[in-house]
């Protein structure tokens, strides 16, 4: 397992593609059209946010308050066929350069294109395949100047965040909090979404809970990397709590917040249970 040193411990980088994986089914829900999937390499950093493949193309709108209830923003639509046939082939591009070079051409010939958030995540995406965590962060940066709220970027700077400076870096405090508000606004997001028509309540339970997760889980982190290990512990314990199967590299995580506040039964279990996760 690469470990990246943060300080004086080491912290892993994310693994998997889990926590927020459902949202693409949300996007079906909701009637917004999904690029064709590619096959994921094995990048150095790989996040537990899905990648492009798997993420809506539109912005799932959050519910307003209760007093000022607006309708959901309607899914993106391209100008002309040529506008639609340049998106399209991005989502048909498997390698990330071709794709980079693909969504560099279709922002200069449509830069008001109401597909730029889901073009700026595919480039997101396309760095983090390519292990450029620098570029990636920008292009989710560069959603989120569109859209405040899109969750896809929200949930990616969460977590990409903390892996990207290192505790002698003078913008470490900043980065760190940067994160953690960034967690807490998805949280804050997915609590107030409003539920698709044809979405069941049930279904609707389920990608809220992953959204959870995948906001606790870069809470944990931010935690750990401040040194605050008792809040680390409560944020993995509440993400592992809507879980069906904790992940290794959580589990490690945890077992490693154990130890660092001299909890040794606890962190030999727990870092038990993340080699048996495999």
């Amino acid at each position: 397992m690469f470990i990246r040193k943060s300080g004086r411990f080491a912290v892993p980088p994310a693994g998997g593609c889990g926590p927020v994986v459902l949202l693409a089914a949300l996007c079906l829900l909701a009637g917004a059209p999904v690029l064709a999937q590619q096959p994921a390499a094995a990048p150095r950093y790989s996040l537990s946010i899905p990648s492009f493949d798997e993420i809506p193309l539109d912005v799932i709108p959050p519910a307003p308050a209760p007093v000022k209830r607006q309708p959901p923003k309607p899914a993106p639509v391209a100008k002309s066929p040529e506008e639609q046939a340049a998106y399209d082939k991005i989502g048909k591009e498997q390698r990330p350069d071709e794709r980079i070079k693909l969504v560099e051409d279709f922002l200069l010939a449509y830069p008001d294109s109401e597909f730029k958030q889901s073009v700026y995540l595919a480039a997101a995406d396309s760095y983090r395949r390519k292990n450029d965590l620098p570029r990636m962060l920008t292009y989710a940066e560069l959603t989120l100047a569109e859209d405040p709220e899109n969750l896809q970027a929200l949930l990616t700077l969460a977590e990409a965040l903390p892996e990207s400076v290192r505790r002698d870096d003078p913008a470490f405090v900043d980065r760190i909090d940067e994160a953690a508000e960034y967690a807490h606004k998805a949280l804050d997001l997915a609590s107030r979404m409003a539920r698709p028509a044809n979405a069941t309540a049930e279904q609707w339970q389920r990608l809220r809970k992953q959204v959870e997760v995948a906001a606790r889980l870069a809470l944990a982190l931010t935690a750990m990397m401040r040194e605050e290990y008792p809040a680390a512990e409560a944020e993995y314990v509440a993400a592992f709590g809507l879980m069906e199967r904790p992940d290794a590299l959580s589990l490690y995580r945890l077992g490693l917040t154990y130890s660092l506040q001299k909890k040794y039964d606890e962190a030999l279990s727990t870092l038990r249970r993340a080699v048996e996760a495999g």
